[in-house]
């Protein structure tokens, strides 16, 4: 099984003994490198588990860190109108941290993040990692940072040698898109297995391969 699959993304990823993992995943995809503003502590709201496997099927995984922002990560193997639903559901994140009542509260920064695995979503954008926030459509103007969505579609990363791997995403871009194929020969890359956290995803994605009940 592809670690894409959603099943097995979410059984490697997605549980409570894997926080660090995806906190890692999360700081790559998030650029999150200056050390203050790194993730190092995770809840997940919707933790994964054998008990729920078949419910976390067809549900994103949901992570709030320490500072409260709140990521939404999805995978997604043919994407074709899947830009509406995942505004949907960052919309819906938005709007549940309003109390009841209608009392405004302050927002809580909510990303989405979706991992498009077999097609190219973004027609007309080369990069494989595509950021989109809101912006004044004539000026370089935000209105605010409160929502950020996140494209990252494995079939434009064409850079299949290490050499090319220039930053931790990379890394990780690699290991979600050839990870089967390097499960199936036996052999990482050193310059995976030199990254600790992912060397730690490695040897999730091995154990729950081999495990019978999720195939």
């Amino acid at each position: 099984m592809r670690l894409v699959n959603d099943k097995m993304f979410k059984a490697v990823f997605g549980s409570e003994s894997s926080k660090e993992i995806l906190a890692a995943l999360l700081n790559a995809i998030l650029n999150n490198y200056p050390e203050e503003s790194k993730i190092t502590e995770l809840t997940l709201l919707n933790p994964f588990s054998e008990d729920n496997y078949d419910k976390m099927a067809i549900m994103d995984m949901k992570a709030k860190d320490k500072q409260g922002i709140i990521s939404n990560i999805g995978v997604q193997i043919i994407a074709t109108d899947y830009v509406n639903e995942v505004v949907l559901e960052l919309s819906k994140l938005l709007t549940g941290q309003s109390e009841a009542g209608g009392e405004y509260i302050p927002l809580t920064k909510t990303i989405s993040i979706s991992i498009i695995v077999d097609n190219a979503l973004l027609a007309g954008l080369d990069d494989f990692h595509n950021i989109f926030r809101y912006k004044h459509i004539t000026e370089n103007f935000e209105l605010g940072d409160v929502t950020e969505l996140h494209f990252i579609e494995l079939s434009k990363f064409i850079k299949t040698r290490p050499e090319e791997w220039n930053t931790k995403l990379d890394k990780w871009v690699s290991l979600l898109k050839y990870g089967d194929m390097y499960q199936e020969s036996g052999q990482y890359p050193e310059e995976l297995l030199k990254e600790k956290e992912i060397a730690m995803a490695i040897e999730q994605f091995g154990k729950v391969s081999a495990d019978e009940k999720f195939m």
